[in-house]
């Protein structure tokens, strides 16, 4: 599971997440700042 301000935003077996067209859950296994997960 992907969690984001105690949310689940996504859940599922490893491989679904990796191949998730979700955007909160690709910035997150990127590893990317910019995007909708926001860094405040």
């Amino acid at each position: 599971s992907v969690l984001w301000r105690g949310r689940i935003v996504e859940s599922g077996p490893a491989e679904d997440l990796f191949n998730s067209e979700n955007a909160f859950v690709r910035q997150f296994l990127s590893g990317e700042s910019q995007g909708p997960l926001g860094m405040e």
